[in-house]
């Protein structure tokens, strides 16, 4: 009798098929894990300076060969500019649960958004539209996706 009430009951799944699809979407999901999502554009506002694209959720700005994950400032023209980014400047820190997005500065020389020095040690919550200079100088108008 349970066996004539699974076969008319087409909604129900076996457990081996319900294993099986756990198991595919599992695999996807652990596939994908490299493959982020754009949570946010940095778009120049100085010369030499690139689109950058954020989607790890650690992404550094500097001018070491050594970063993570981030985008290395050691091709820049101005050797003034070039010589006050510190090799690790800053870190954007993206909190996916919360959907904030967080500036830490680590350089020496200083990290601004908006114009107010955030300080070494110190990250400041990101908003839509904030201006990011490093060392001073305009560097990146952020938009958050």
């Amino acid at each position: 009798m349970d066996d004539e009430k699974r076969s008319e009951n087409h909604d129900e799944i076996p457990l081996i098929e319900k294993n099986n699809e756990f198991s595919s979407l599992l695999q996807n999901d652990v596939a994908g894990e490299n493959k982020h999502e754009i949570y946010a554009i940095l778009y120049p506002m100085a010369r030499d300076l690139e689109v950058i694209e954020l989607s790890a959720a650690s992404f550094e700005l500097g001018r070491s060969a050594n970063l993570n994950e981030g985008y290395n400032f050691d091709e820049l023209r101005k050797r003034r500019i070039k010589n006050a980014i510190s090799r690790k400047h800053c870190c954007f820190k993206r909190d996916n649960i919360e959907d904030i997005t967080y500036l830490l500065d680590t350089s020496q020389f200083g990290t601004f958004v908006n114009g107010k020095l955030i300080g070494k040690g110190n990250s400041y919550r990101l908003q839509h539209g904030d201006l990011i200079s490093l060392c001073d100088e305009k560097f990146y108008g952020l938009l958050l996706s």
